[in-house]
């Protein structure tokens, strides 16, 4: 975190779709610094309307008000904003006008009549004073105010000098989707929101986030709430969201290509913004839970049918075709088959070498946790996957059973993979062309194999 960040606000008293459940602050997420500008060059620059989205429980309301105060601060000599909130039918619930440095108007029980009466009113005012400024010298005359609408929530009609904040929304982007303008607001990383229930002062420790995380991904309205009722509700609905919709690897595909209810994909997906490019997104599964529970829905079709799927997915979404790679490369692991591997080149001291691994078949995947791994791991597998990714470019290995009567004299991995014929393999996993290996990820996973074996001799 940069050193005199701003950490929290007071939420201002603007209308809101939703109540806001986090108390009297917020916390200032490092994006809203790097999207907030970007927001301001649309309204400055171009009179149409931009729509803010992202995946949702992220906080689309309180970036909301984030830009409504600094926008207000900047601009509010030459602007006027009515912030308005909207129901899921889209009409509107709230408004409030501030001018001239203050709320002048609040309307807590509105409609769209209401609403439009408003904005008539001050376009009127505006248009009168233009009018009776002709003739006037450029020195005595005043600066015409603009109106600018933010909204919480998706309205029926767009408008010019527009922002929407809004969860993803399937009618409003077939309206807006061929001329419209988006910005994609990120998901949540676990040291953000271990941040955040360190500075709202939630109760939450470091590790109780990390396993909501991994339930709900990188949302916040789950992962940091105070209430466990909801948590456990709210897991209990992804199994039931997974077992009515998703229930084979029909349902899968629909899910994938959005044939599936706008509720339901909201909940098993999430939006992720491309690298330096916050105008488009990619869908990703939402957590590790609910990538394991469809990797189950995901092995009710054959290998050649996942492959045409994972094709069919290609350049749309990348993260969910890697998904089907890596669940079909695990498969044909466990199955077991041979590996033809060639030695790298190391100048002319060693010449390149080929050979075939075999790699023995495994009644099941041994799934474990990374951060505790069990002696009893040499008996298992042999072929061997954590449960959620902790090492870096390591995504599985293989490592052949263990004898637990046999001897073996010189307590070391390397000892006993020899005598064993039976190297241990460590795999990374990816449909792209070139990705490094980071060396701090096989170093952890080496250090931690090697213990557990030892552990055993």
């Amino acid at each position: 975190m940069p050193i005199g960040r701003e950490e929290r606000r007071k939420l201002p008293g603007l209308p809101f779709q939703y109540e806001y459940g986090g108390g009297e602050d917020y916390y200032v997420r490092e994006c809203y610094e790097e999207y907030y500008p970007l927001v301001e060059q649309f309204v400055l620059t171009q009179e149409s309307c931009l729509t803010v989205t992202g995946t949702p429980d992220i906080g689309t309301s309180v970036s909301y008000a984030y830009c409504f105060e600094e926008f207000w601060k900047a601009h509010r000599d030459e602007w006027i904003v009515v912030a308005v909130s909207y129901d899921k039918n889209e009409e509107a619930t709230q408004f409030a006008v501030y001018e001239d440095g203050v709320e002048t108007t609040r309307v807590s029980h509105a409609d769209e009549d209401t609403l439009l009466t408003v904005l008539r009113g001050l376009q009127h005012q505006l248009d009168k004073l233009a009018e009776d400024q002709d003739g006037k010298s450029e020195e005595t005359k005043k600066k015409i105010k603009k109106i600018l609408l933010l909204c919480d929530g998706v309205p029926k009609t767009r408008r010019t000098n527009m922002v929407v904040f809004t969860s993803p929304n399937d009618e409003w982007l077939r309206r807006n989707g061929t001329d419209g303008k988006f910005l994609f607001m990120p998901l949540w990383t676990s040291d953000e929101l271990q941040e955040a229930a360190l500075v709202l002062g939630l109760g939450l420790d470091d590790a109780e986030i990390d396993r909501r995380v991994e339930v709900f991904g990188g949302t916040a309205r789950f992962c940091l709430s105070r209430d466990t009722n909801k948590i456990t509700l709210a897991k209990e609905r992804l199994v039931e969201l997974i077992i009515r919709e998703i229930r084979d690897g029909a349902g899968l595909q629909g899910l994938l290509f959005e044939e599936t209810t706008e509720d339901t994909r909201n909940s098993l997906l999430h939006l992720e913004p491309l690298r330096d490019q916050k105008r488009c997104a990619t869908i990703k599964l939402a957590s590790s839970f609910v990538r394991t529970n469809l990797e189950q829905c995901l092995q009710t079709l054959e290998i050649a049918a996942r492959e045409r799927l994972r094709l069919l997915l290609g350049q749309r979404t990348r993260s969910t075709a890697g998904w089907i790679f890596e669940s079909n490369s695990h498969e044909i692991l466990r199955q077991g088959c041979g590996l033809r591997v060639t030695s790298l080149p190391d100048g002319d001291i060693a010449p390149v070498r080929e050979s075939t691994l075999l790699i023995a078949e495994s009644n099941k995947t041994d799934e474990f946790d990374a951060d505790t791994l069990s002696p009893s791991l040499v008996s298992s597998g042999p072929y061997h996957k954590p449960t959620t990714k902790k090492w870096e470019s390591i995504d599985s290995f293989y490592l052949p059973k263990m004898n637990s009567d046999k001897l073996v004299p010189d307590r070391t991995a390397a000892k006993w993979n020899k005598d064993n014929d039976g190297p241990l393999i460590l795999f990374q996993m990816t449909i792209l062309k070139s990705h490094r290996v980071q060396g701090c990820g096989k170093m952890d996973c080496d250090c931690q194999i090697a213990k557990i074996v030892n552990h055993n001799y």
